[in-house]
């Protein structure tokens, strides 16, 4: 399952239609990356061996295509003719083409995380390419690290926007478009996720002070002046004190009649008052 994402995009990849000859032999030796140095490579996913196919065939070299069956999967073995191998050798990889590049490494030592789980892009390489592989991340603004692995290296990028650079170099615009989705979805369940919080955290606060405004009321609703009260003042605190977990414009609405929270908040100010001053 961990592939599984990385395999959507090598798919989508895979697809883009072939053009000009200097951005195929671009992704054609982008795809070296991580090969050992001779005249055969290894190509262990069939969607990039007949990529690989048909590149080389636009291009003219002379190979051979071979398949070996393993426990689990099927790879593809390419046995370059030595004209073949020269062609390559001499073959100058424009800047100009370093998406290209990028997208042949990719398509064969390549992995992408799934961005639901988190942003991380890899390829797996040697020391023979990694300084080229480095240059054309750096020439598509994309920064990069490298640790051994295995007795490789991976170059890993981390970071929405580094990823986002590659995946427009290479032509991976579905892949980008989804990058983008998850971003967005991500930000707005936070958004949710801190109004809610918010919202909870004045629920609890308007709780606590209703239910001390009920118990000081209780209290008062039981002294000296509480005939001297008006029988709108009476009324709101019997609501306070029978309903405490209401807000002041709950409170507001209940009365007959109605009045706005702030003339609410204004009576219950004079009565927390007059309350406490009995208390002192």
């Amino acid at each position: 399952m961990a592939r599984a994402y990385s395999r959507l995009v090598i798919e989508e990849l895979a697809r883009l239609p072939l053009t000009t000859p200097e951005a195929l032999w671009a992704e054609l030796l982008g795809m070296r990356v991580g090969q050992a140095s001779g005249e055969t490579w290894i190509l262990g996913s069939p969607t990039v061996a007949r990529r690989a196919y048909r590149i080389a065939k636009e291009l003219e070299l002379g190979f051979e295509v071979s398949h070996q069956r393993g426990d689990r999967r099927v790879s593809y073995h390419f046995h370059w003719q030595s004209a073949a191998v020269r062609q390559m050798e001499a073959a100058n990889v424009s800047l100009r083409q370093a998406g290209a590049f990028l997208r042949g490494g990719f398509l064969t030592r390549g992995y992408m995380q799934d961005p639901e789980r988190g942003l991380r892009l890899e390829f797996a390489t040697n020391s023979d390419h990694l300084d080229t592989l480095l240059r054309m991340l750096r020439e598509v603004r994309v920064r990069a690290g490298s640790v051994p692995h295995h007795g490789r290296l991976t170059v890993y990028i981390n970071g929405h926007e580094a990823i986002v650079n590659l995946l427009a170099a290479m032509g991976g615009h579905q892949a980008l478009l989804h990058l983008e989705s998850v971003r967005v979805m991500r930000s707005v369940r936070n958004q949710v996720n801190r109004l809610v919080n918010s919202e909870t955290a004045n629920l609890v606060r308007t709780v606590e002070s209703g239910v001390q405004q009920a118990q000081i009321l209780a209290e008062f609703s039981r002294g000296p002046l509480w005939p001297q009260l008006s029988e709108a003042m009476q009324t709101l605190v019997r609501l306070r004190i029978a309903h405490p977990e209401w807000s002041l414009r709950e409170l507001g609405a209940a009365l007959n009649p109605p009045l706005s929270k702030s003339a609410v908040n204004h009576r219950m100010r004079r009565l927390l008052h007059m309350a406490r001053g009995i208390r002192a």
